[in-house]
């Protein structure tokens, strides 16, 4: 039952890196122009956190050692959960 658990996991952490990647994508393409990021520049840095962190979730939801994974993150408020 744990591995399948752990089958799981790694799905749901392939979905959050796909998501990741799609937005990165996106932030990407709206930076090519120069008009929006002249606009927008804090929430084109939103997306880029939030794309990030969600590959930071990714990486420790997949982890066979999520507590170690968490201890490396630039997720601070993931890390207290490290120890």
């Amino acid at each position: 039952m744990a591995d399948l658990h752990h089958q799981l996991f790694v799905v749901l952490a392939g979905e959050l890196r796909g998501m990741s990647h799609s937005l990165e994508l996106l932030g990407l393409h709206l930076c090519s122009d120069p008009a929006v990021v002249h606009a927008h520049m804090d929430l084109l840095q939103q997306i880029d956190h939030i794309s990030q962190s969600q590959a930071s979730i990714a990486d420790i939801i997949a982890a066979e050692d999520p507590v170690s994974v968490c201890r490396k993150v630039s997720l601070d408020h993931l890390k207290r959960y490290a120890g």
